[in-house]
């Protein structure tokens, strides 16, 4: 079985490739300013052209030109339009983002399943290494989950009775802080956690936030793959799969309490 959620609290799904410039960044500055600029600078303009021969050529400009490009932060966003009256597409809910030593692919809602987003990472990929990216030595891959769990789903816990009733994460307090407490209460208001895996880590955070003007617990899952990579799609591919295999498999049994109330469904 494949587990799907009609009422999924997913928000957003980042496939990340990062690497380091071939360029001189300045003395204890974490971006690159001037010549050391030009590389990335020049890869932007070929990435550009070969995503607008997969349909997204729509470019934003994240930071002002001429402004220092920061390490491994994006710079550029690409994105594709669906022209009125053209059937709504999948890939239409994706969008690309580049810069110094960063390359992602973001699928947005709405957002259906890895298989329907796997070919748009794809696309991506091979064109992220058409357009030659500076890069010195091989490439780096992560791949991150963002949740939001709204009140449908928390029941209006409390982040900590939500996360031992629900996830079965219990936070113990030691009495020479309860005691220390007005009422013997305690808030836990988010958590970290890393587990060491054979080929990478994952990390989980879950903490109280705000998604447009609503109360929810964020929750964000990372795996970061050990291996570098060198320029091959299918390899790349490959292992983004298996971390998508440990985001999926974590988040199904994390979350079985309130399978009903997000729609769980067999997919193929």
């Amino acid at each position: 079985m494949i587990e799907r959620f009609d009422s999924s609290p997913l928000i957003e799904l980042i496939a990340e490739v990062r690497w380091t410039v071939d360029a001189v960044m300045d003395l204890n500055v974490p971006f690159y300013q001037g010549a050391s600029a030009n590389s990335s600078e020049e890869f932007f303009t070929r990435l550009h052209s070969k995503l607008s021969s997969i349909g997204y050529g729509a470019a934003e400009r994240l930071t002002p030109a001429g402004f220092p490009l920061m390490n491994q932060s994006a710079a550029f966003r690409y994105k594709r339009s669906v022209a009125e009256g053209e059937s709504p597409d999948h890939s239409a809910s994706s969008i690309f983002q580049a810069g110094a030593g960063l390359f992602s692919v973001h699928a947005v809602q709405p957002y259906k399943s890895w298989d329907q987003f796997r070919p748009v990472v794809q696309k991506g990929l091979e064109a992220f290494l058409a357009a030659k990216p500076p890069a010195t030595g091989e490439f780096s891959l992560v791949l991150r989950y963002v949740d939001a769990f709204k009140d449908e789903l928390t029941d209006g816990k409390p982040l900590k009775e939500f996360l031992a009733d629900v996830m079965g994460i219990k936070v113990s307090i030691p009495e020479a802080l309860t005691i220390l407490s007005k009422d013997g209460t305690s808030i836990v208001p988010m958590i970290h956690v890393v587990i060491p895996l054979a080929f990478g880590s994952f990390q989980i955070q879950i903490a109280e936030g705000e998604l447009q003007g609503e109360k929810v617990f964020l929750m964000e899952n990372t795996v970061s793959i050990a291996a570098s990579h060198g320029a091959n799609v299918e390899k790349m591919l490959a292992s983004l799969n298996e971390a998508r295999e440990v985001l999926h498999k974590s988040f199904v049994g994390l979350t079985q309490p309130i399978h009903a109330a997000m729609g769980l469904s067999e997919g193929t």
